[in-house]
């Protein structure tokens, strides 16, 4: 008679470690291209102070974290 021990649990793989690294990395990449350029798009688009854009462009980006 055998003995079924349960199995080793298995390491992730390079590939899953090296998709998700590089899916965080486009991540920021995009945060760093949006996060500069948002309050001046918002100021031109809503026809308001650079003041107001960044208010709502923060709440923006806490509508989106959540």
């Amino acid at each position: 008679m055998e003995s079924s021990s349960p199995a080793a649990p298995r390491s992730p793989s390079r590939h899953a470690i090296l998709f998700v690294l590089i899916t965080v990395f486009l991540d920021m990449v995009g945060f760093g291209i949006v996060i500069p350029v948002l309050p001046r798009l918002i100021e031109e688009v809503g026809q308001m102070s650079l003041a107001q854009a960044s208010i709502i462009g923060g709440w923006m980006f806490f509508a989106y974290s959540i």
